[in-house]
């Protein structure tokens, strides 16, 4: 299904490759959800990226 190997960075900030299961579970368990209640109601797009944001420290 996925023939491109996805690497995200890992808690050392080095990228580690996934296995097609992960992604899978990753946009099933985190993605999908994420969509789900950012379309509920307007402005929660903004307010979900910027809860993310300083969640991660930026």
């Amino acid at each position: 299904m996925m023939e491109n190997v996805v690497r995200l960075r890992d808690g050392t900030g080095e990228f580690t490759a996934l296995d097609e299961a992960t992604i899978e579970r990753l946009l099933r368990d985190c993605y999908v959800p994420f969509v789900e209640l950012r379309d509920t109601t307007p402005g929660y797009a903004v307010s979900l990226v910027e809860a993310d944001l300083r969640l991660v420290g930026a």
